[in-house]
């Protein structure tokens, strides 16, 4: 039998958030709503990049294991790093 462990990548790929009638192996979105796509993994060139985010910053004594780590779009790390980042809503979180 084989036992294959996920890579960090993978596991963190796993945190965001699945986008209904996408494949979620490709696509995905992050905390703040902004679409990602897996192969994308610190491509700043492209649309769908993203990076494996820090929540605790190394600086602060944060780790780079699964438990502090969040996928997260690159145009989104830097508002992140001038601290200019809020969650994304749904739109019906809008309305009554």
């Amino acid at each position: 039998m084989y036992h294959f462990k996920k890579s960090l990548p993978d596991l963190v790929w796993e945190k965001g958030l699945p986008i209904p009638g996408k494949d979620p192996a490709v696509f995905r979105r992050d905390n703040w709503g902004t679409e990602m796509k897996k192969t994308d993994l610190d491509n700043e060139q492209s649309l769908y990049g993203w990076c494996l985010h820090h929540i605790i910053p190394a600086w602060e004594g944060g780790k780079k294991e699964p438990d502090n780590l969040e996928p997260l779009a690159m145009h989104n790390e830097v508002a992140s790093l001038r601290n200019n980042l809020a969650p994304w809503k749904d739109d019906w979180e809008f309305w009554d």
